[in-house]
């Protein structure tokens, strides 16, 4: 279980990194409009340089973001996928008998859509 303490951690700096490099796009953009009224050239274009490494930047955090959450999701999905199926085969075979064992096959596939969902919505949005 460590492994996913760190790679979340990991995922989770690689994240902040990914906002903040989008955040300063609005503000680079602002200094380059207002060195521009003000006409000082040699700002606007050292805050030109700067919005176009915080795009290019963002856009590279932004995909090693989504690489390190696939490395943590696509693990845990397995393990989750692993322990509800043992503890499927571990019932005894009356259960199987008497209860209708594929729709609650169907009933953990769709927690495992969940898992996703969920994780896409807290950490990508």
């Amino acid at each position: 279980m460590s492994f996913y303490k760190l790679e979340m951690a990991v995922f989770m700096t690689v994240n902040t990194l990914s906002v903040i490099a989008e955040s300063s796009r609005p503000w680079a953009m602002k200094m380059i409009l207002d060195n521009a009224n003000s006409r000082n050239m040699t700002s606007t274009y050292w805050y030109l340089g700067l919005l176009g490494v915080a795009t290019i930047g963002g856009n590279l955090i932004n995909s090693l973001t989504q690489f390190c959450g696939d490395r943590i999701i696509i693990p845990l999905s397995r393990q989750v996928k692993q322990t509800v199926f043992k503890k499927i085969l571990d019932l005894d075979f009356a259960f199987h008998v008497d209860k209708n064992t594929g729709s609650l096959i169907s009933a953990f596939r769709r927690s495992d859509n969940a898992i996703f969902s969920i994780f896409s919505y807290v950490f990508s949005n």
